[in-house]
């Protein structure tokens, strides 16, 4: 094969399990998403997922970044859960075990899953995982 070809086609495939991964699911509120990307991929100080979220299910949202601010979460992503909403009393939360444990996961407990219990289309609302801090 081209060394081409297979470049095109290595780049194609990262290119899809991005958009996988980096995409909100059907019906996820905002700060689901949010939490999901952090737990994966880690604040860099930014709102890059509140950011993205946006851009690709509520883009007619401009003042986001404006009411996250007054909430409290004015600089990154993470500061939306370290200063304006914690989980609620009763979050949808899932266990699961791996699928192919490891040695130290034979004793271990089921992994916990943060299940999103969904908002309306085009929202930038929270669900009710969470609730909002006073402040």
């Amino acid at each position: 094969m081209d060394k081409k070809l297979i470049e095109s086609e290595a780049m194609a495939i990262v290119d899809e399990a991005a958009a996988r991964i980096l995409m909100p699911h059907e019906g996820e509120c905002l700060l689901c998403y949010v939490y999901r990307q952090l737990t994966e991929f880690g604040c860099d100080g930014t709102h890059r997922f509140a950011r993205s979220f946006r851009d690709c299910t509520a883009p007619r949202a401009t003042a986001l970044l404006r009411n996250l601010a007054r909430a409290g979460a004015c600089c990154c992503d993470c500061e939306i859960f370290s200063n304006a909403y914690r989980l609620g009393p009763r979050p949808l939360v899932l266990h699961f075990q791996r699928a192919t444990p490891t040695e130290s996961d034979q004793n271990a407990d089921a992994e916990p899953f943060l299940w999103c219990q969904g908002v309306r289309r085009g929202s930038t609302q929270a669900c009710g995982n969470w609730v909002r801090m006073r402040r």
